[in-house]
């Protein structure tokens, strides 16, 4: 039952990743007001999984990250991106839970104009691609920790299997020796049979000797 659940779970996660990494414009509120920006729902992922996959993809933007207080909001400050902008720009950013994964958006901040296909859409498809790219990333990380759980599993019943291997070899090695210790111990009891009977006819020897002495001393008397 363990491994149908395992499968229905891996599928699911196939599913949701084929289905949910379809980033699209909106407009919404973020800390300078209501901007177009770019979302994306990432489904079956942890938020770690999401931030590994924001720090990885944005990394080579060279930005600084900052935390906008109490918001669920942080930006990447002064961040390179030459296929949008020759000047520093910054990536706001919101990643909020929603079932199982979380939505995450991003709003590329030219410097007072917040970037949007009417602007350009070139540049637009540019950044909806980079958030592409962290949805991807951060469900290729969950896949990662899914795949090495399900690896240590297979480890394990591996070990069981070969447990058990040496298990059924110490038992029969322990059968044979039984059957070598039956097998001696019958040839030990016929042997022991032969003795037996040689011992009778020594005994009978014996004791015809003592009634012939017995005797002998009776005449004496």
């Amino acid at each position: 039952m363990k491994y149908k659940i395992t499968l229905l779970a891996l599928l699911s996660i196939s599913l949701g990743y084929s289905q949910s990494i379809m980033p699209k414009a909106v407009t919404q509120e973020m800390s300078a007001g209501s901007q177009p920006g770019i979302t994306v729902y990432i489904a079956n992922v942890s938020e770690d999984n999401v931030d590994d996959a924001i720090e990885e993809v944005t990394k080579p933007y060279k930005g600084k990250e900052t935390k906008i207080r109490k918001s669920d909001e942080f930006y990447l400050d002064n961040a390179t991106i030459e296929q949008i902008s020759p000047n520093t720009i910054d990536i706001h950013q919101v990643v909020v839970k929603d079932g199982n994964g979380y939505n995450y958006t991003a709003f590329f901040n030219l410097g007072g104009l917040f970037l949007d296909n009417a602007y350009s859409p070139e540049k637009f498809q540019y950044a909806t691609n980079i958030v592409k790219s962290i949805a991807v990333k951060a469900t290729e990380l969950h896949m990662d920790e899914v795949l090495e759980s399900e690896n240590k599993v297979l480890e394990g019943l591996e070990n069981d299997k070969v447990k058990l291997a040496k298990g059924s070899e110490k038992l029969e090695k322990n059968i044979k020796k039984a059957k070598d210790l039956i097998k001696d111990s019958e040839d030990e009891i016929k042997e022991n049979a032969k003795v037996m009977a040689s011992k009778t006819a020594e005994i009978e020897t014996q004791r015809q000797k003592l009634i012939k002495l017995q005797d002998i001393k009776k005449m004496l008397n």
